[in-house]
């Protein structure tokens, strides 16, 4: 570069590489390169990668993350955490500008917004999901602070497997995820518990009335008595609050049995024990004398 007259360096800006797939396809292989090169260069997978994403031709279909397997996959989801966390940090700790004086925002290092990071870890979150890797997957979205949207990368084949990442938190975010996607894969009774334990009247009220199976409500009807949900919290909401309905008005006979009726239901599991014929205490020498 020392050789270069000055006047050329000034004019660089002026002959611009333009945008193809040759460059896109360029900044991906130093992104893959960069993950060798960590030490010297902070980030540099990530870097590289949202350089590679406006260089695309508008038309040119976008490079799937998981084209590069996936330890880079895992390689860039950390990278996403760290730096969604450095930007956050930033802002916290941003100076408050004295009266009087307007502070100009420092540009960012690292190519992007933060829409782009989010964009980028659902798109890494769809390959981890579909390579076994859930949890890895859960914990990226939740660093991204957008486990909300787990819901729309699931399908049938891999919303089953999402049960365990989400079942244990106590995060309100986290229970009400697991239930949307309860919900979308019409799980219903796994779906009322979640919300039952959320105390919601609204999200049980909508559980009630959304399976249109008999069995299915005389199911969920057995779990709101267990719970002792108040019969108020299943009906629709009225312009008048203090008006007094009829339970047997708002909900079928066989509905409000189950719903009204504990002892109705021990009957019912007595019926179904007397069905399989557990009634009766089985000692271990009967069972070895009618044992031919």
């Amino acid at each position: 570069m020392t050789s270069v007259p000055k006047p050329l360096k000034f004019l660089r800006p002026l002959y611009p590489w333009p945008a193809s797939d040759d460059k896109s396809l360029f900044a991906d292989i130093l992104s893959v390169l960069a993950m060798t090169y960590s030490d010297t260069q902070s980030r540099g997978t990530l870097r590289y990668r949202l350089l590679a994403s406006p260089l695309r031709p508008e038309r040119s279909p976008l490079a799937d993350p998981g084209t590069w397997v996936h330890e880079y996959v895992r390689h860039l989801a950390a990278e996403l955490g760290d730096e969604y966390t450095f930007r956050e940090t930033e802002v916290d700790d941003a100076p408050t500008p004295e009266a009087g004086k307007d502070v100009a925002p420092e540009k960012p290092l690292m190519p992007g917004t933060i829409d782009d990071l989010r964009s980028l870890a659902k798109e890494c979150a769809v390959f981890l999901i579909g390579h076994n890797a859930e949890p890895d997957a859960v914990d990226l979205l939740e660093e991204m602070e957008i486990v909300d949207g787990t819901a729309h990368l699931v399908d049938d084949d891999t919303f089953n497997r999402l049960r365990q990442p989400l079942a244990p938190p106590d995060d309100i975010s986290f229970l009400r995820t697991a239930h949307k996607i309860y919900v979308q894969h019409r799980k219903f009774p796994e779906a009322l518990a979640l919300a039952i334990r959320l105390g919601d009247p609204a999200l049980i009220r909508e559980d009630f009335n959304a399976p249109g199976n008999p069995l299915m409500k005389r199911r969920i009807a057995f779990l709101l008595a267990r719970a002792q949900i108040p019969i108020e919290w299943l009906r629709t909401p009225s312009a008048n609050p203090d008006e007094e309905i009829d339970i047997e008005d708002e909900f079928p006979e066989d509905l409000c049995r189950y719903l009204q009726s504990i002892p109705f239901q021990n009957e019912q599991i007595l019926s179904l024990d007397t069905k399989v014929e557990p009634m009766y205490a089985v000692s271990i020498a009967s069972i070895y004398a009618n044992r031919p």
